[in-house]
């Protein structure tokens, strides 16, 4: 699946109400929710707007980007297209921001928090498991003989990615 967020743009004010006093929104805080495993898409185009005709923004991208998201600058380089695929040691909370300076010194701030939350993965079947403890390999097969006793640890024969998440898993022998 894919998450797509709405775009936000914050407006430097023009002329003579550059004053500090009269400005609107210079500072944008936004959360997201996030599933892991679901594709992330967005669009920050033109993200800073100033008024003011011929002003100049100077604009400062965040540099810790998490290595699943990436950041692609637009070409008026006012925004871009952050992207990414978070994956289950991905969870959790990320904080970005973005700043706009203008010629007099104006400022304005996005400061985007990812939330990524846990999927339940299922359970897998551990390929070539580790038996050396069970019985004795004969042709590489574990084999147990008559009258032997030998245990089995069934945490060695499947994996959990959410274990570190809380998963617990159970065993149930089935003739």
């Amino acid at each position: 699946s894919r998450s797509t967020a709405r775009r936000t743009t914050l407006d430097f004010p023009s002329g003579a109400a550059s004053e500090a006093k009269d400005i609107i929104k210079t500072m944008l805080q936004e959360e997201i929710i996030i599933k892991e495993d679901s594709e992330f898409l967005l669009d920050l185009n033109n993200l800073f707007v100033d008024n003011d005709d011929n002003d100049f923004l100077g604009i400062i991208n965040p540099n810790n980007f998490p290595s699943w998201l990436t950041f692609e600058v637009s070409n008026n380089n006012y925004g871009g297209v952050l992207s990414g695929l978070p994956k289950n040691n991905d969870v959790g909370s990320y904080k970005l921001i973005w700043q706009a300076i203008d010629l007099r010194g104006q400022k304005a701030t996005y400061e985007l928090i990812i939330n990524v939350e846990n999927i339940n993965d299922a359970p897998v079947l551990n390929i070539n498991p580790d038996l050396n403890n069970f019985g004795s390999l004969i042709n590489g097969i574990p084999s147990i003989y008559e009258k032997e006793y030998a245990s089995l640890d069934l945490s060695k024969l499947f994996s959990d990615d959410d274990l570190i998440y809380g998963d617990n898993l159970k065993y149930e022998i089935l003739d």
